[in-house]
């Protein structure tokens, strides 16, 4: 899916797949998502179980949201934000 946010600056492009969170480690899905070769200015995927942004990168996980896993480390939850002026933020429960 693509999402085209308009803002008085200019506008940002989303790209978003589902690829289904890795069976790795936090450190190692993170450098495994840094290959990903997005088409657009950002790329936001379930591929990592914990909220995750990497500005350099742009590219974003918003985490999960349940109290059980059958991956390799356990899920934390979190939401992706984009503000009026389509800047990416990450929130996570009690106020991170």
């Amino acid at each position: 899916m693509t999402i085209k946010k308009l803002t008085w600056d200019k506008p940002v492009t989303l790209e978003i797949w589902l690829y289904g969170p890795s069976d790795e480690s936090f450190e190692k899905a993170v450098e495994e998502i840094k290959k990903i070769r997005k088409e657009h200015e950002w790329l936001i995927t379930n591929y990592i179980n914990k909220p995750y942004i990497d500005y350099d990168s742009k590219i974003a996980t918003p985490g999960e949201w349940h109290r059980e896993w059958d991956r390799y480390e356990a899920p934390e939850p979190g939401a992706i934000y984009l503000t009026t002026e389509g800047e990416i933020k990450i929130i996570k429960p009690g106020g991170g």
